[in-house]
C-alpha cells in the first residue's frame, strides 16, 4: 500500500481523444490527440474551474498530448503555473494498445496485467510518487490533469477498486478517516452557476492482491 500526503487535491481527466471516440484502448504508448469534442469539453470546463473552492493553486499535467492540451485550454484565462509531469502518463498497456476498449475493460476489471506493459504495481508506484512529490513541494489544492487509468491508480494503490472517471470531470480528493482508504472523493458539477459535489464511492473494497 502507498501513502500520499494527507493534503487535498484535484484531478481532471483529459477531454475526449480520438482513441476515446473510436472506442480503443490508449495507453502510455499512444499519444492520441483531442477531438473537436474534446477541445470543446476542455473549454467548457473553464466555468467550473473558475468557481472551484478552494481554488487550485497550480496545474500539474501528464506530458501526453490529450492531457497537456486539455490543461492548456483550461488554463487559458487563469494562467496558473503549469508543470508537465511524465510520471502521470497513462499506463503502458503493451499488447492491449489500440484494441477495442470493450474487449480490454473486462480484463482490467479482473486485475489482469497488460502483456508487454506495466504491472499495476509499477504503474501505481510511479503515479503515487509523482503526486506525493508535488504535494510535498507545493502543498494542497494542486490540480492534476491526467488520464482515467492514472486516476484509478490512486485508490488502487490502497487496494480499492474504482472506475467511471469521465472525460473532463473534476474530482476532489480530501483526507478522510477510513484507515483502509483514507480519502473521500467528490465529483464536481455545476448547477445554476454554483458548484455541486457528489460523493464517488468505491466499486469494491478491498481489491484483490496486486500482481507484481
Amino acid at each position: 500500500m502507498f501513502n500520499i500526503p494527507a493534503q487535498p487535491f484535484y484531478v481532471l481527466r483529459h477531454g475526449q481523444s480520438y482513441a476515446n471516440a473510436q472506442g480503443k484502448q490508449a495507453g502510455g504508448e499512444w499519444n492520441t490527440r483531442l477531438t473537436k469534442t474534446g477541445i470543446a469539453q476542455a473549454i467548457a470546463c473553464r466555468e467550473i474551474f473558475s468557481l472551484l473552492h478552494p481554488a487550485p493553486v497550480e496545474i500539474v499535467s501528464s506530458t501526453m498530448s490529450r492531457a497537456f492540451h486539455t490543461a492548456t485550454l483550461l488554463n487559458h484565462e487563469k494562467k496558473l503555473p503549469l508543470i508537465s509531469e511524465p510520471r502521470l502518463i497513462e499506463q503502458r498497456c503493451g499488447q492491449w494498445s489500440r484494441k477495442l476498449h470493450k474487449e480490454i475493460q473486462p480484463l482490467i476489471r479482473d486485475r489482469q496485467c497488460p502483456p508487454g506493459g506495466e504491472t499495476y504495481h509499477q504503474f501505481n508506484l510511479r503515479v503515487h510518487e509523482a503526486i506525493t512529490d508535488h504535494l510535498t513541494r507545493r502543498g494542497p489544492n494542486i490540480l492534476f490533469v491526467c488520464h482515467g487509468g492514472v486516476i484509478r491508480s490512486i485508490p488502487d494503490g490502497y487496494g480499492v477498486l474504482m472506475h467511471g472517471f469521465d472525460n473532463c470531470k473534476f474530482y476532489r480528493f480530501e483526507p478522510g478517516s477510513d484507515p483502509e482508504f483514507p480519502w473521500t472523493i467528490w465529483e464536481a458539477g455545476i448547477e445554476n452557476g454554483r458548484v455541486t459535489r457528489t460523493r464517488k464511492l468505491p466499486d469494491r473494497l478491498p481489491a484483490p492482491a496486486l500482481s507484481l
